[in-house]
C-alpha cells in the first residue's frame, strides 16, 4: 500500500524547480514558522525550534529576548540546555556572564544546563570550561556522564578529542557508545574494532550514525540490512547512512513514511515516525523534496510544521553553499 501511494504521488505531482524568488520566500516563511515555535505552549515544539535556530544560526534581535527569557524562566532542564545551545552556537558573547552564572550556581540536583553552559563557554573561548565537562565525564553518576559525553560532541577542537579518547579507555556500555558517537562528530577516526563493538552489542542505531558521519563504505551490507529492520527509526537512520556512503534510491523509505497516514508502527506512533522522516530530509533531501515538505508546512501538528520548516531551511542553505 505504501509503495502504491508513493507512486500515485509521483504521478500526481509534477515538480519544477522553484525560482530563486520562490525559494527566498519559502526560506523566509520557514524561518517564521520556526520562530513562532518559540511561543508554543508545547515544550517539544519550543525545544525543536530552539535547536533549529541554533543549528541554522537564524537568531536575530526579534527573538533573542524570548530565548533569554526561556533560559531564565524555564523549569525544564532540556529547554534551558537548548536555549544555551542556541545562543552559544550563534556566538552571542553577550550572554557569557549568564552562562558563567549557571556554572557557579549551587544546585541540589544535576541540571543539564550546566553541561550545556560549559560546552558553550568552551566554544566561545573559555578553555577552562573543559574541566567542568571532564568532571561530569568521570563522575560516579553514569546517567550524567552519558549526557556529558553526548554534549561533548559539540566541542570545537582537538583538546576535546584527547579528553574523550582518554575517557573512552576507562569506560564501557552506554557511556562508551556515547563517547564513540561524539568522537565521530568531532572528526576523530573510528576504528573497525570500535564499530564492530557497537554492532556486536546491538547498538545498531549509534553504529549507523557513526557510519553516516564517517562515510565508511566498508559497512554497506550492514546498512542495507538495517534498512529492512522492523524498527522504523532504525530504517530511517539506515536510509540516511546509505545515502552518505553512496547508496542509490536512499530516500525511498523516508518518503514512504511521509506519504503514509498509518497511526502505529509497532511501539512507535505514526506521528513520531513522520517527525523522524522529516528530520531525515534535512540531511539527505534536496530541492526536489521541497513540494512534499511544503505540504507539511500546513499540517495541523505543530511539531510537523516546525520539523518541515527546519528541513526546508537546511536544504536551501545547503543549496546556496554547494553553488558557491
Amino acid at each position: 500500500m505504501l509503495i502504491r501511494i508513493f507512486y500515485i504521488f509521483l504521478l500526481c505531482v509534477i515538480y519544477s524547480p522553484a525560482s530563486a524568488t520562490d525559494q527566498a520566500e519559502l526560506k523566509k516563511y520557514s524561518i517564521k514558522i520556526i520562530k513562532e515555535g518559540l511561543y508554543s505552549s508545547n515544550e517539544d515544539v519550543r525545544l525543536e525550534s530552539l535547536i533549529l535556530m541554533g543549528k541554522d544560526k537564524v537568531v536575530d534581535s526579534t527573538v533573542k529576548k524570548k530565548i533569554v527569557d526561556i533560559l531564565a524562566g524555564s523549569q525544564s532542564d532540556y529547554e534551558r540546555a537548548a536555549a544555551i545551545y542556541c545562543l552559544g552556537n550563534v556566538k552571542d558573547k553577550s550572554v557569557i556572564p549568564y552562562f558563567r552564572q549557571i556554572l557557579e550556581e549551587k544546585k541540589t540536583r544535576f541540571d543539564l544546563s550546566q553541561i550545556a553552559a560549559a560546552v558553550a563557554l568552551y566554544n566561545l573561548g573559555e578553555r577552562n570550561a573543559l574541566k567542568v565537562i571532564e568532571t561530569y565525564l568521570n563522575g560516579s553518576d553514569a546517567g550524567i556522564a552519558i549526557e556529558a559525553a553526548r554534549s561533548a560532541g559539540q566541542l570545537n577542537d582537538g583538546n576535546a578529542i584527547s579528553l574523550l579518547r582518554s575517557t573512552l579507555n576507562k569506560k564501557n556500555g552506554m557511556l562508551k557508545i556515547a563517547l564513540l558517537e561524539s568522537l565521530a562528530r568531532l572528526g576523530d577516526k573510528i576504528s573497525d574494532e570500535e564499530i564492530n563493538f557497537l554492532l556486536n552489542n546491538n547498538a545498531i542505531w549509534p553504529a549507523l550514525k557513526i557510519i553516516k558521519i564517517t562515510g565508511n563504505k566498508k559497512y554497506i551490507h550492514e546498512v542495507e540490512k538495517a534498512i529492512k529492520s522492523n524498527n522504523p527509526l532504525v530504517r530511517l537512520e539506515a536510509s540516511i547512512a546509505f545515502s552518505k556512503i553512496g547508496g542509490t534510491n536512499s530516500k525511498k523509505t523516508v518518503k514512504e513514511y511521509l506519504l503514509s497516514k498509518q497511526d502505529k508502527y509497532g511501539e512507535f506512533s505514526g506521528a513520531d515516525v513522520r517527525l523522524f522522516a522529516l528530520d531525515a530530509l534535512s540531511e539527505i533531501g534536496d530541492t526536489t523534496d521541497l513540494p512534499l515538505l511544503r505540504k507539511y508546512l500546513d499540517s495541523q501538528n505543530e511539531r510537523e510544521r516546525v520539523a518541515a520548516a527546519g528541513s526546508i531551511l537546511a536544504i536551501l542553505i545547503s543549496e546556496v553553499a554547494s553553488s558557491r
